[in-house]
């Protein structure tokens, strides 16, 4: 796995790993559009499977 980076949560999809704040991996489980506008102050990494 290597890590693509910081990205807006809007580009998350399911299934795709996050990284939490203690480095642990965490599923996507789910994505839906609300259509509300909110601000995020964590920045998300996100990891790829292939190298």
């Amino acid at each position: 796995m290597q890590c693509i980076g910081k990205m807006p949560v809007k580009e998350l999809m399911e299934c795709d790993l996050i990284v939490g704040l203690d480095n642990s991996l965490t599923p996507v489980s789910s994505v839906l559009s609300t259509g509300r506008i909110e601000t995020v102050y964590q920045p998300v990494e996100k990891l790829s499977e292939s190298h």
